[in-house]
This record gives C-alpha cells, sequence and structure tokens, in this order.
C-alpha cells in the first residue's frame, strides 16, 4: 500500500494588494523582532486545518463551495498585539477591530464546513489577525506595541481562500487551492 500525499492546508482571507501595500507602507520603519512574515503572505487564517490528504481536500472544497458564507464586508486593520501575551510573545500581529464580528462569523461558517467533514474543532477561540512575526525564544514587546500607532487601514473581504503551505527555498510560500467569493 503506497503513502498517500499530504498537503498543509488552511482556510483563510487574502489581503488586497491595496491592503498589503498600505500595511506594508506603515510598518515599513518598525523593527519587527523574530522571524518576520514577508508581506506577499499576510492572510487572516480562519482555521487552521494541518496535513491533509486529497480526498480530504476535495472534501473541504466541496464544502465550502456549498456553504453560506456571508456577504462581503470591510474590516479594518488596527494596532499590533502579540500572542500568547506581550510581556513573552512568540507571535506580533496586526489585529482587527472594525469587522472583526463578520470575520469571527465567517470564522465560524468555515469552523461548521470543517466540522461537517469530520476534521474535528479548533481548541483556541478565533482572534482575527495577521501575523507580523514569529518569535523564538518570547520577548517583551510591550514597548514596541505602545509605540507603534498604525493607520487604520480598510481590509475587504469578499472571498474565502483554501491555502497550501509549501516549503520553499526562500522558507515558506502560501498558494491557493480554491477560492469561493462572498
Amino acid at each position: 500500500m503506497g503513502i498517500l500525499s499530504q498537503r498543509k492546508v488552511f482556510v483563510g482571507v487574502d489581503l488586497s494588494v491595496e491592503a498589503r501595500a498600505a500595511l506594508a507602507a506603515s510598518l515599513s520603519e518598525v523593527a519587527i523582532p523574530g522571524k518576520p512574515s514577508p508581506p506577499q503572505n499576510w492572510h487572516i487564517t480562519l482555521r487552521y486545518i494541518g496535513s491533509m490528504d486529497e480526498v480530504s481536500v476535495e472534501r473541504l472544497v466541496a464544502g465550502l463551495d456549498e456553504a453560506e458564507l456571508g456577504e462581503p464586508f470591510v474590516m479594518r486593520a488596527a494596532g499590533l498585539g502579540a500572542f500568547p501575551k506581550a510581556a513573552r510573545a512568540t507571535v506580533l500581529f496586526v489585529g482587527i477591530d472594525a469587522g472583526s464580528e463578520r470575520l469571527t462569523a465567517l470564522s465560524g461558517s468555515v469552523q461548521d464546513v470543517v466540522d461537517g467533514i469530520g476534521l474535528g474543532s479548533e481548541e483556541r477561540p478565533f482572534v482575527g489577525h495577521v501575523t507580523l512575526a514569529r518569535i523564538r525564544p518570547p520577548v517583551d514587546v510591550r514597548d514596541l506595541i505602545a509605540s507603534v500607532d498604525l493607520p487604520s487601514i480598510p481590509i475587504p473581504v469578499d472571498e474565502v481562500t483554501v491555502f497550501e503551505s509549501v516549503q520553499v527555498d526562500r522558507g515558506t510560500e502560501y498558494r491557493p487551492i480554491e477560492r469561493f467569493p462572498l
């Protein structure tokens, strides 16, 4: 029996070219600690799934194709934050304010699809964010967060994307598998 090929998969919201450029420009003078995520990888994860075989990917795509994902909306990027906490950050991110309720509802719709195909529930509560960097070992970023005043950047949400995370020579790329318009 052969080994089934596995793909690292997540469902997310890709940033528009304009939102990505505005966010990059507003952060251009900020010294980001840790391993920065390149702007082309910036997105908002609605549901990380992980390793999936091709049949499961097809079931996910079919489920999202049939799901009621809601209407397009605009959310706004607002300020920096950190996980698990700013005093011992392992992830630095840009948070979402306006539109966060709609984003949370969209995440719930995606989770319903994931549950429906038997892939299990997410253990952590959903927090909409754009990851800027992963930090190892953890560092205190409270001063950085307090010192950065990001403008309120509009981020249109008009589709959901199933992404595949692929290791390449220069790091990781997030490649779209399928897009679903709202």
